[in-house]
């Protein structure tokens, strides 16, 4: 599928490819990218709409890993695009710098490769067609890259299509590929997934909407509601330096219901604990003085294993613990003479 020039509103180019980091880093605060979509929308993994306005508003902190999986992730790019290349040789794979949308310059996009026709070059690229997103999936991926879908190809997670989404929506290009190498160890081995969607116009158009939304946060100052994410967590703790012994008055009506909120969790959590603990020893019982419990055909159901625990030291550090006051004591009315 292709876009013709005159149909295509190209995007602007922010920073050619190979730009500076502290560069890359600045640009990428001020917009939203990619990156940013599945957040805004309470979608992802790893950012909520809470720590991702805590990044927009907070002053850029480098955190480039040396290693983990967005080391790996961004190291295995060129192979996993070299890989993607071998199986479609019509198409010329080129990597690419930071774009903005035509009507919109606060969207960006820097896609991870953009595709064109297989008889250009870097000096005659023209206009691209399509976008390629590369993603390394490590260890045991979830079911929804391990499985496949009604047509027998692998799902995607929500939060990646939508990173894709917004990508063809900011380069206004048709379509695209994504790319997911699963690097599955010595007993399942590797191998790499390539699937193509369309662009859908009707949801760029609303993340679009839900993006502008939250850049208006951004820039009034305004946090989105918080949330019981980690991230979240880690956000509020990077947002203030505590004061010791300051102390706050807080609105009344507003933190009764948190806390009474919290209460009815931990009564629930209380009540798992109990229950699972219960399960749990009934199928020690079962088992005896056995290891391995199977069914009639063999199969391993559960192990209840000896196992050694070695001594560690933990080294001394300082952290915020969060405790809720006890109720206070009331004595009981006085009956009635």
């Amino acid at each position: 599928m292709t876009t013709t020039d005159a149909a295509r509103r190209a995007p602007t180019l922010v920073l050619p490819l190979g730009a500076r980091r502290p560069e890359w880093l600045a640009e990428r605060q001020v917009g939203i990218g990619s990156s940013d979509i599945a957040a805004i929308l309470g979608l992802s993994p790893w950012a909520s709409p809470y720590s991702l306005w805590v990044d927009k508003t907070m002053p850029i902190e480098d955190n480039n890993p040396t290693d983990g999986p967005l080391y790996w992730g961004n190291l295995l790019e060129a192979p996993v695009a070299d890989a993607f290349q071998d199986r479609h040789p019509e198409l010329g794979v080129f990597p690419c710098g930071m774009y903005a949308h035509a009507d919109h310059p606060w969207a960006r996009a820097n896609p991870d490769r953009l595709l064109y026709p297989s008889d250009r070059t870097m000096r005659n690229l023209g206009d691209p067609v399509e976008v390629l997103e590369i993603k390394t999936i490590g260890g045991y991926p979830n079911q929804a890259w391990n499985g496949d879908d009604d047509e027998g190809e692998p799902e995607v997670p929500e939060h990646v299509i939508l990173q894709h989404q917004w990508q063809m929506e900011v380069m206004d290009l048709p379509g695209g590929y994504i790319a997911g190498l699963y690097i599955g160890g010595y007993t399942r081995g590797s191998r790499l997934k390539i699937v193509y969607y369309e662009r859908d116009r009707e949801l760029g158009a609303m993340l679009l909407a839900e993006a502008r939304a939250f850049l208006r946060l951004v820039h009034t100052g305004t946090p989105p509601e918080t949330d019981g994410t980690a991230a979240t967590t880690a956000a509020l703790k990077r947002l203030w330096d505590v004061t010791p012994e300051k102390t706050v008055t807080v609105s009344g009506i507003t933190t009764a219901r948190h806390l009474t909120d919290r209460a009815e969790a931990m009564r629930e959590m209380i009540k798992a604990r109990e229950k699972k603990a219960r399960a749990e020893n009934a199928l020690k019982a079962l088992l005896g003085d056995g290891e391995i419990a199977v069914d009639t055909d063999g199969k391993k159901l559960y192990t209840w294993k000896e196992s050694e625990r070695r001594g560690h030291t933990v080294a001394a550090t300082t952290y915020r613990r969060f405790a809720v006051a006890p109720a206070p004591k009331t004595r009981p009315a006085k009956a009635a003479a």
